[in-house]
């Protein structure tokens, strides 16, 4: 049998809120772009993080990840320390990761 629930209620119950939990809206979530990396509030600088550098070669995409301390960003770049150097890695190459 078909149901009279909008596509917003079935959308809200598919995301756990379950019928007689609905506050009328819906949570959109914006998606990352390569335009505009952003830090998150919760890297602080002495983080350990992970960033990634996507490279088109002649077999496809390759990918190389990089584990380092987080030490600063400028508009152009981060600022990471890789075995006690500190390099700046160009933030149109390098995206930080986020698990």
């Amino acid at each position: 049998m078909g149901t009279n629930r909008s596509p917003e209620a079935s959308l809200r119950e598919s995301r756990g809120a379950g019928p007689g939990k609905d506050d009328g809206k819906i949570e959109q979530v914006p998606l990352p772009t390569r335009t505009g990396p952003r830090v998150p509030l919760s890297v602080f600088t002495g983080t350990e993080v992970e960033f990634v550098r996507w490279e088109h070669t002649r077999n496809g995409w390759d990918f190389q990840l990089l584990r380092a301390v987080y030490r600063g960003r400028t508009k152009s770049d981060w600022h990471v320390e890789v075995d006690l150097q500190l390099i700046r890695l160009p933030r149109t190459d390098w995206q930080l990761c986020i698990t």
